[in-house]
């Protein structure tokens, strides 16, 4: 998903634009405090494990290995 954070640098707040590749926009403004100092920041992605499928899984790995 295209989404990129940006942080304002005059009040701190970060906030999350939608662009396609090619179209970054050449200014962003702040939602918060409509500043135009801001700039892009790196985020951490996100992975989440879980849920019934991915439990029965790994139980089932495990018991195929005598873990």
């Amino acid at each position: 998903m295209p989404l990129h954070d940006v942080k304002c640098l005059n009040c701190g707040h970060v906030q999350e634009i939608f662009y396609l590749p090619g179209d970054k926009p050449d200014e962003v403004r702040c939602n918060s405090c409509n500043s135009k100092n801001t700039k892009y920041v790196m985020s951490a992605p996100v992975i989440n494990f879980g849920g019934d499928i991915w439990e029965r899984q790994v139980e089932q790995e495990a018991a195929d290995n005598n873990w």
